[in-house]
């Protein structure tokens, strides 16, 4: 039986031992390959590579699938969330230009309008000075003026500030959850997630602003979780500004490979007391943004050619379903 991606999508995390790899080679293959319902289990479990249980759960429970999904996808159409297979066109191009794995599976609650836009992020290791904090927001709130959007999380105190520097101003802001989007809302949509957000806007707008993961609707948050987000965040990113990176840790590694997948990457350079992990890549020949002449080289950033302020096809029609 052939029933639409977005039910397929949402049928599919319903399935124990599916994991994103199978989810993926399943919605990218299924079109000529094996229906995953109404197949025998050794048939889908090759064709699709599926773990043994995987296929087995879902040869034998294919009724119950089907209601489930249709019943679920009714529910999240009416919440208003967005659900996103890879297969469709309004999948982002920044992100399939930047991993190598790409998430079968984005939810997105709010202004999807916001990926059309030329989109930044500032971004810092977990636990940062009071002089990278200030960095951060005056940095985003800058390129906010030029009309860029910015690309951050809710649940760390550098990506909250520059979710807090988009509040203050009254700028639209793309969120990245490190957990499933009911979760992360505690189930009511009407409020903002991020507490201290809520100073100046005690309700999301979805007008406004958009939430975007890449985790199962009322997923909890795992540790996994956190490099997947900082992943997204980079990768829904025309250009990423690091202000602050701990050596060896998970944002240096994610920088790196920002660069070598060429990214727009700057690395905030200051005037005394240098990061080890800013100084580490600055050597390995990341691009140096002066902190104390940071304007105009943001600016030569913006209007520079070599900016590609990457957009995404975001057209409704032939939008695959």
């Amino acid at each position: 039986m052939k029933i639409g991606l977005h039910q397929l999508a949402l049928l599919l995390s319903r399935v124990p031992r599916l994991g994103p790899r199978s989810t993926y080679n399943i919605l990218t293959q299924c079109e000529c390959g094996p229906d995953v319902l109404s197949n025998k289990t050794e048939e889908i479990k090759k064709a699709y590579k599926l773990h043994p249980l995987a296929a087995k759960y879902l040869s034998e429970n294919s009724t119950v699938l089907l209601q489930e999904s249709a019943e679920l996808l009714q529910k999240v159409v009416d919440l208003g969330i967005r659900i996103i297979t890879v297969c469709d066109n309004i999948y982002p191009a920044t992100l399939k230009a930047y991993q190598h794995q790409l998430p079968p599976v984005i939810y997105a609650y709010g202004n999807t309008q916001l990926l059309q836009e030329r989109r930044f992020a500032v971004v810092n290791s977990a636990t940062i000075s009071n002089r990278s904090t200030e960095t951060t927001s005056d940095i985003a709130s800058f390129l906010m003026e030029e009309g860029l959007i910015p690309v951050t999380g809710h649940n760390n105190p550098p990506y909250q500030t520059v979710l807090l520097a988009a509040k203050r101003r009254s700028a639209p802001v793309v969120v990245v959850l490190d957990r499933g989007i009911i979760n992360a809302f505690h189930g009511e949509l009407g409020w903002q997630p991020v507490a201290a957000a809520r100073i100046w806007d005690p309700e999301f707008d979805p007008d406004k602003d958009l939430i975007i993961s890449q985790f199962r609707l009322g997923d909890h948050w795992i540790g996994e979780n956190s490099k997947l987000r900082d992943r997204m965040v980079f990768g829904l990113s025309d250009a990423v500004i690091a202000c602050e990176i701990r050596p060896g840790g998970v944002m240096e590694k994610e920088c790196m490979f920002a660069k070598n997948r060429g990214r727009e990457l700057y690395v905030c350079s200051f005037a005394d007391g240098e990061p080890e992990g800013n100084k580490a890549l600055l050597c390995a020949g990341c691009r140096r943004l002066d902190v104390i002449d940071a304007k105009s080289q943001l600016i030569s950033m913006c209007i520079s050619p070599t900016f590609e302020g990457k957009t995404d096809d975001m057209a409704k029609e032939g939008e695959t379903e």
